[in-house]
């Protein structure tokens, strides 16, 4: 069949008409695809830029920095956060119960972090002399920056009957801070120096043993006190384990000599590196530093108004004290008609170093040391991210129905220092669980707390589903014996909503759980590698969001 002029024509008209509508279209989408592929490179490189970038070091700090009580004296946490913008934080505050107590509930109503996933008691704390706090941003809130409040604690003496020196600090292996972008954020800290009940009655000497009974030592310490002696005399102060009834029971002491000079107990024998004068009602100011592990210490004295002068460095324990394990006593004694008056006693005790790069609190769960950021779901999970979850239970599952436990054989831990180790005890790490969140959730920032059923906190942590996280791993240190039920629950913007299954670790016995029915489930778990029965399992578990299920 033949084509006329005018149909070709036709044709090729049509034909370059497409072809200029066609080459119009594929340029425009190649435009937009490259404008695509550039703006996913920027948001790529803007992230990693804030990823790697260098983060504002933050503070933790107490005001006021240091404190004489009595009174009853109020003490404010502090976090000084600089430019970040902090999301989530985990405090464990420490004092010595001995010396400090709290009279109130710690409170936190002045924290712009509003809302409180953890918070140890009042009696817990005047047990245990540690305080947990776990703090975080409430939805629909914006971060707090800068220097805010966190907590406030009122602390009381103890006892009037004993004096000393103690501090109000941070255990910085038990804590974590992050950022409202889900980064981890590095923080440093101060410790306040509180001193209790300096002006506890004087005491005076005299040709009866006088005593002072302090909180028991058994490694290094400090003790300062003011002595006045009225005349030349042969006056001698000194600590004991136990009340003083002799000068042997003295391991370290002082003394006023007969020969008007100030010397010290340096084993068999008095002695001074420098020729100290004394004279009648001057009052001297004396600083004893005691190592009780080599049964040494250092003595110094200060004329009133003058400088500290050395009067022995490392000097032996009485000989008859040599091998004496703790110090909880001062003892006095001046030979008649003499007398020594002694006040302002006061027991030091080291004061923590601040860290500026404390140790994380959460571990990588896998051998290859992945950071717990960069685990990827299962290809097979297919569970749908919900925004608002629900506690919302499944009806009735069943152990077939749930492929739970997931078994991969982990090798033996390193020994020596390379081994993974307890953030809190040190110990090493042994046993472990991991709890899967079963796939993607809604993109937001998750809590997931271990505790036992009563609510005694094992471990806490924090993850976000932006980082593609989907699992959590509690270590179990060796050996399991009798550890127990341990739930594990993650909270979703900071509240609860989901609730794991009930794992059993006992001795010699692999891990189970029971779930919503009261089916008890033994997943096949094995050994380590190279473990024995008694010693570890490892275990995954794999927890959906609402409705309940694992998948």
């Amino acid at each position: 069949m033949s084509i006329n002029a005018k149909t070709k024509n036709n044709m090729f008209t049509r034909i370059g008409s497409f072809k200029a509508s066609t080459l119009l279209s594929y340029s425009i989408i190649l435009v937009l695809l490259v404008g695509l592929i550039t703006t996913v490179l920027l948001v790529k490189q803007t992230t990693n830029n804030r990823s790697s970038a260098a983060i504002e070091s933050a503070q933790f700090l107490f005001i006021p920095s240091s404190a004489i009580l009595p009174p009853d004296t109020s003490f404010k946490l502090m976090l000084d956060a600089k430019s970040n913008k902090v999301a989530f934080t985990r405090v464990s505050i420490r004092f010595d119960p001995n010396y400090i107590q709290l009279i109130n509930e710690v409170d936190t109503s002045n924290s712009p972090l509003k809302t409180t996933v953890l918070k140890t008691s009042k009696a817990e704390a005047n047990t245990t002399g540690n305080i947990i706090l776990v703090l975080a941003q409430t939805p629909n809130t914006a971060s707090p920056t800068g220097i805010f409040e966190l907590a406030q604690l009122i602390f009381t003496t103890a006892s009037s009957n004993i004096s000393g020196s103690t501090t109000l600090s941070v255990l910085p292996q038990d804590m974590q801070l992050v950022s409202f972008d889900s980064l981890e954020i590095p923080y440093s800290y101060q410790t306040t120096a509180i001193i209790v009940n300096p002006n506890i009655a004087c005491l005076t000497s005299s040709d009866t043993w006088q005593n002072k009974t302090f909180l028991s030592q058994t490694d290094s310490f400090t003790v300062k006190f003011d002595a006045k002696p009225d005349g030349i005399q042969n006056g001698v102060i000194g600590l004991s384990n136990s009340a003083a009834t002799s000068y042997t029971n003295l391991a370290a002491s002082v003394r006023f000599n007969t020969n008007g000079f100030i010397d010290a107990r340096n084993g068999g024998a008095y002695s001074a590196v420098n020729k100290i004068p004394y004279s009648a009602n001057v009052s001297y100011s004396f600083r004893m530093v005691v190592d009780i592990t080599s049964h040494t210490y250092s003595a110094y004295v200060s004329p009133q108004g003058g400088s500290e002068v050395l009067i022995g460095s490392n000097f032996a324990f009485r000989t008859e004290q040599a091998g004496v394990t703790a110090l909880n006593n001062l003892g006095m004694f001046t030979v008649s008609p003499n007398n020594t008056a002694l006040c302002n006693f006061a027991l030091i005790l080291p004061i923590p170093t601040a860290t500026p790069t404390p140790i994380p609190p959460t571990y990588t769960p896998t051998p290859t040391n992945t950071p717990i950021s960069t685990v990827t779901p299962r290809p097979t999970n297919t569970l749908t991210p919900t925004p608002t979850p629900t506690l919302k239970p499944t009806n009735t599952p069943t152990p077939t129905q749930i492929p739970f436990g997931t078994i991969t054989p982990t090798p033996t831990l390193p020994p020596g220092p390379a081994a993974i180790v307890d953030p809190v005890s040190g110990d090493p790490v042994i046993t472990n669980f991991s709890l899967r969140t079963g796939g993607l959730l809604s993109l937001n920032n998750y809590t997931v707390q271990f505790m036992r059923p009563d609510g005694t906190l094992l471990n806490s942590g924090y993850f976000s589903t932006s980082s593609n996280q989907t699992t959590y791993t509690y270590y179990f240190t060796q050996p399991p014996t009798n550890i127990g039920q341990v739930v594990a629950k993650i909270y979703n913007g900071f509240q609860p909503i989901v609730d794991s299954n009930v794992f059993t670790v006992n001795n010699c016995v692999p891990p189970s759980y029971t779930d919503q029915s009261g089916n008890i489930i033994v997943p096949a778990c094995v050994p380590l590698v190279g473990a024995s029965c008694c010693s570890s399992y490892s275990c995954t578990a794999r927890v959906g969001i609402p409705p309940f299920s694992c998948q």
